[in-house]
């Protein structure tokens, strides 16, 4: 539907409010298919929580092909992203960086990512994709409103004191995790106000923090099997996982962490410590480490402790290893006895460590809660209960894994969203 003679300059198609991930590609699957696009960005300049997002790398999406065990990694409330990843799934979102020259990889558990490691070259293949929308950044919306507006349906108006027309108006606002980069809930208000019902934001996928202060000094390592426990004291183990874990300055890190900080914290209520052990050899029992131990400790007799570990693990942990054990690091291999390489062994295989909290807001990777699934049409993404409002991305009550499930909802929304506002029907 393109904007004929007599229109007001100041009259869309549609205005997308939010120029990140969900925003940027439904404005120019939109304006690829005629429609006349404004986008509103707070920030002056679009997309920089995906600049950020994969630690820089742009985790893009997740390259799961059989769309029931794609949509069962989003819990319960799934279910309702089947039209939509079915109408823009994983591969397609691939096959379009490609069409940019965007090149990408898939490495462990199907996380595709950029082949030059830029969350930069991802952002540039969107904006030359929604070249042909006007992009407004610096431009923070003040209200939406709906109502006789000649021909426009909504009226979007902006701290500049700007106001503009839509048929539709798609909000792509994001939820709250990482406020510093715009995502600070502001779709919520304008929602709760047409009518929707606001679940709560939390956020999830949040690093931990680690009461031993010599975690610090292990910042930086990453293991790309580790696995990991959560108990209280003298308690039998809440749950095991295995995945890829990074120790930072403040604790854990890393999908491993991430993907279980909900649960790890909810256990962490009632007053009593929560251990967290962490298994450097997942696949290993503790029988065949310390004979893997013994037999490097019997072909380098006259090597050091931390030598010999340093096999084995880095040498940062391997003196971690050494010191927890009680066993001196400069000490012979040969010299070392039967009960010290269990302990060290014991100490691989369940390395000690106390929750101490998850970060805030400001650290999580995102957030859940905002616009349950049956207030929208995933046929559409508009919503049931606003006609022409369009809704894509955070804003959407839904749970996901690390691993590029985050950005494929915004892909695929956003991809629908730019189709139904570019359609000629109501």
């Amino acid at each position: 539907m393109n904007a004929g003679a007599g229109i007001s300059p100041t009259y869309y198609d549609l205005i997308v409010i939010g120029g990140g991930a969900a925003g940027l590609i439904a404005a120019g699957r939109a304006t690829e298919r005629g429609a006349r696009v404004l986008v509103l960005e707070k920030n002056r300049r679009p997309g920089r929580k995906l600049l950020i997002s994969g630690g820089g790398r742009c985790n893009v999406t997740n390259a799961e092909a059989d769309l029931h065990r794609l949509v069962a990694r989003y819990g319960p409330e799934g279910k309702a992203l089947y039209s939509v990843f079915a109408g823009f799934t994983p591969a397609d979102m691939i096959n379009f960086l490609h069409r940019f020259g965007v090149a990408t990889k898939i490495e462990a558990e199907q996380r595709a990512f950029p082949a030059d490691d830029r969350a930069e070259s991802v952002l540039r293949a969107l904006l030359t994709f929604a070249a042909q929308a006007e992009i407004r950044c610096s431009s923070p919306v003040t209200a939406v409103s709906t109502g006789n507006h000649g021909e426009a349906r909504f009226r979007v108006e902006t701290t500049a004191g700007h106001r503009y027309g839509a048929r539709w108006v798609l909000i792509a606002t994001g939820g709250y995790a990482r406020p510093d980069t715009g995502s600070t809930g502001d779709g919520f208000a304008w929602l709760k106000t047409m009518g929707h019902t606001i679940i709560v934001p939390e956020p999830i996928l949040v690093p931990i923090r680690i009461r031993e202060r010599w975690c610090a000094d292990l910042m930086g390592l990453s293991f790309s099997e580790c696995g990991l426990a959560a108990r209280r004291a003298d308690e039998p183990p809440a749950f095991r996982a295995v995945g890829k874990l990074l120790f930072t300055h403040f604790g854990l890190s890393g999908p491993l962490v991430l993907n279980r900080s909900a649960e790890i914290d909810a256990l962490s209520r009632g007053g009593r410590p929560l251990q967290i052990e962490l298994d450097f050899f997942p696949s290993m029992d503790g029988g065949a480490l310390e004979r893997t131990l013994l037999d490097i400790c019997e072909r380098s007799p006259r090597r050091q402790v931390a030598a010999v570990l340093g096999e084995l693990v880095p040498p940062r942990l391997a003196a971690l290893i050494a010191s927890r054990a009680d066993v001196d690091p400069a000490r012979r291999a040969a010299e070392v006895s039967r009960a010290a390489r269990k302990a060290m062994v014991a100490q691989l295989k369940a390395l000690v460590l106390t929750y101490a909290g998850r970060l805030g807001n400001d650290k999580a990777i995102v957030s859940r809660g905002g616009v349950p699934v049956d207030e929208v049409n995933f046929k559409t993404m508009e919503s049931r209960i606003v006609p022409g409002l369009l809704l894509a991305g955070d804003v959407l009550d839904l749970d996901r894994p690390s691993g590029g499930f985050s950005l494929q909802i915004c892909w695929s929304t956003g991809w629908r969203a730019g189709e139904t506002a570019a359609s000629t029907g109501e």
